[in-house]
């Protein structure tokens, strides 16, 4: 039973082996009729996987009533194609690996606890030998052979598989909110600090606190300022800031939205660019001059929800 088991590991991981290969290396193909094949040879990319070449419709005319029985993918595309069972394929080679790992290790349980003392006791040390030589030798052979499995199987069939669409809205949710929040977070800085003239602050000879964010720090900030900038230019325009704090239900005037303006743009130019959020992001939102407490700032952050004035913030608001 060992070695049954571990034939079919070695037809597993030849077809894994394929399957990589069918990933990772592009092979011109000589059917020129093909209009699809005809692009992919035009492209400008040299190194095109060689799965982008499978002609789907001659896969789908030789496609056997055993394999349509045992997928349940009516419309396949090339990548499902290199699986036995087409979209199920990387599921179902998961879930043979895992039954091929049980085996080994019930395999493995049984030999050492029973099998073995049992023979040592009622057979000859040659006949013991023997068997213990041929009994061990699938269990050695399947170990080693599934980490080489384990890595071709990470390599041909981790993405998506272990992919759940709960998480990843999840994870999405998470990144829009904690951008929103960022958002807000910023709008009220900018408008304490300008009713508090907190903006026109000297900054300290020798410090700049650009340097002393970290690189996801500065992606977060990035992500932050591409919400502010609606139009996609690279850029935030007056009018951009003055809908965008209207909007986030921040109360502010000619005179604070010019404030806000003249200290984000630093190089005076009538437009905040990306260095230049990020630097006023350092210097006021990241910084530990707001005197607020933490329940100050969150009554504050509440009444920019609260457009309608009512103490209560509705799905609308």
């Amino acid at each position: 039973m060992g070695f049954i088991v571990l034939g079919l590991n070695l037809v597993l991981d030849i077809r894994l082996e394929h399957i990589n290969r069918a990933f990772a290396k592009f092979e011109a193909s000589a059917d020129n009729q093909d209009p699809e094949k005809q692009a992919l040879k035009n492209t400008s990319f040299d190194d095109l996987p060689s799965w982008c070449s499978i002609d789907l419709s001659k896969y789908m005319i030789d496609r056997s009533s055993l394999k349509k029985w045992l997928s349940t993918t009516k419309n396949p595309n090339r990548q499902d194609t290199l699986f036995w069972f087409e979209r199920q394929g990387p599921k179902k080679m998961t879930m043979f690996f895992q039954t091929s790992l049980l085996f080994n290790s019930i395999y493995g349980a049984i030999f050492l606890i029973t099998f073995a003392p049992a023979m040592y006791r009622e057979s000859k040390i040659l006949s013991f030998a023997l068997y213990s030589i041929l009994s061990s030798t699938p269990m050695i052979l399947l170990t080693i052979q599934q980490r080489h499995i384990a890595a071709q199987m990470t390599q041909a069939i981790t993405v998506g598989i272990h992919r759940k669409p709960q998480i990843i809205g999840t994870v999405c949710r998470e990144e829009k909110t904690a951008r929103v929040v960022r958002g807000f977070i910023v709008v009220n800085q900018m408008v304490y600090k300008a009713e508090h003239g907190l903006l026109d602050k000297p900054i300290e000879k020798g410090s700049n606190p650009v340097e002393s964010l970290s690189a996801v720090e500065r992606a977060d900030i990035e992500k932050t300022f591409d919400g502010f900038d609606t139009s996609g230019d690279g850029s935030i325009s007056a009018n951009e800031l003055g809908d965008i704090l209207e909007a986030l239900g921040a109360p502010v005037n000619e005179k604070m939205l010019q404030s806000i303006l003249n200290t984000l743009d630093e190089d005076g130019n009538g437009k905040i660019i990306q260095g230049e959020f990020v630097s006023f992001y350092a210097r006021h939102v990241m910084s530990s001059d707001d005197t607020r407490s933490t329940e100050e700032k969150a009554h504050h952050l509440f009444k920019m929800f609260d457009s309608s004035g009512d103490k209560d913030i509705t799905i609308g608001e």
